[in-house]
Formats: C-alpha cells, structure tokens, sequence
C-alpha cells in the first residue's frame, strides 16, 4: 500500500509541474497501473490507468 501511495504522489506531482498530458506524467500513470495489474487487479488497474487513456487522442469514451 505504501508503494501505490507514493506512485500516486508522483502522479500528482508531475501533473502539478509538467502538466497532465506530458509524457512522463502518462508514465507515472502506467507505473500506478501495472501494480494492481499484476496481482490480477484488472478492474482496479483500469480506474488507475483511465486518467491516461482518457487524455490519450482519441481516448476519449464516448
């Protein structure tokens, strides 16, 4: 739990100084995602993955 907790703060923090479409702020996204992705989390890693998807072009749901 403290990991996923501290891959969010870096998600918040690169948001905050790079902006949320930057690519390493997609790569701080991804990291948070593939923590719950590989327990089999799947549910649980797409709400930590949409943020990225979502600013994705195109990746908008419709």
């Amino acid at each position: 739990m403290q990991q996923r907790d501290a891959l969010r703060k870096q998600v918040k923090e690169k948001e905050q100084s790079l902006g949320p479409n930057h690519t390493d702020t997609s790569s701080a996204i991804n990291q948070l995602a593939e923590h719950p992705e590989g327990m089999g989390a799947f549910d649980e890693a797409e709400t930590e993955y949409r943020p990225a998807l979502d600013r994705a072009p195109g990746g908008e749901e419709t």
